[in-house]
């Protein structure tokens, strides 16, 4: 039978206390990686919650771009319209970009795209009377105005808009909740680790006295 040396028990006992160590750090590390995700995720999910707000603003403007041009024929309201228009693009492609690893908010927003930018969509429903304000003047614009579909599609779009806000705010919470325990889960890791490496230690100290020399 291996008779133990004083040693081999304390380098044994240094090896154990190493693994302790060693224990803590991995455990640190994870949690380290999982605070930092978190905090990636909170940053992106603000970003979509800013722009999610952003596609009912622009919207508003260009409506009211659009019921300015018509009521005055001023084309200096038309300029507003045009940058709504193009505004919009540039949200789509920020909330494309911010949640292409989410399938379900691509869905959403392919489905917010056509809302928007479709062949039936609001753009498509605001470019009719202007178009024929242009070429026939206010009254016949006016005859194809109508206000309860224009109120039906942003309807649509505030509730599809308030669909993705939800999903954002579920994913969030998600990972701030994980994140969470994780800093726990290290807390834990590091006040047991650290007993019992302190633990060891000192039965080291004690072996080395007891021991003969």
């Amino acid at each position: 039978m291996l008779k133990w040396t004083i040693g081999m028990k304390i380098g044994a006992g240094y090896a154990l206390a190493l693994i302790f160590l060693m224990v803590i750090a991995t455990v640190s590390y994870q949690s380290t990686l999982k605070l930092t995700g978190a905090a990636k995720w909170r940053i992106q999910s603000n970003e979509v919650m800013t722009a999610l707000k952003d596609v009912v603003l622009v919207m508003q403007d260009a409506e009211s771009g659009q019921r300015g041009y018509l009521i005055t024929g001023d084309e200096n309201y038309l300029e507003a319209y045009g940058q709504s228009k193009s505004e919009i693009q540039k949200v789509v492609s920020v909330l494309r970009q911010r949640t292409q690893e989410n399938s379900l908010q691509q869905e959403h927003l392919n489905r917010l795209d056509q809302l928007i930018n479709g062949i039936d969509g609001r753009f498509a429903e605001l470019q009719k009377p202007i178009k024929l304000r242009r070429t026939a003047g206010f009254e016949s614009a006016l005859k194809i105005v109508r206000p309860y579909k224009g109120q039906q599609g942003m309807e649509d779009i505030r509730r599809l808009v308030s669909e993705m806000e939800i999903e954002e705010k579920r994913l969030l919470s998600i990972r701030t909740s994980s994140a969470q325990d994780s800093v726990e889960n290290a807390k834990l890791a590091i006040i047991l680790g650290t007993i019992f490496a302190f633990i060891i230690l000192i039965s080291l100290s004690l072996i080395h006295i007891s021991e003969p020399t």
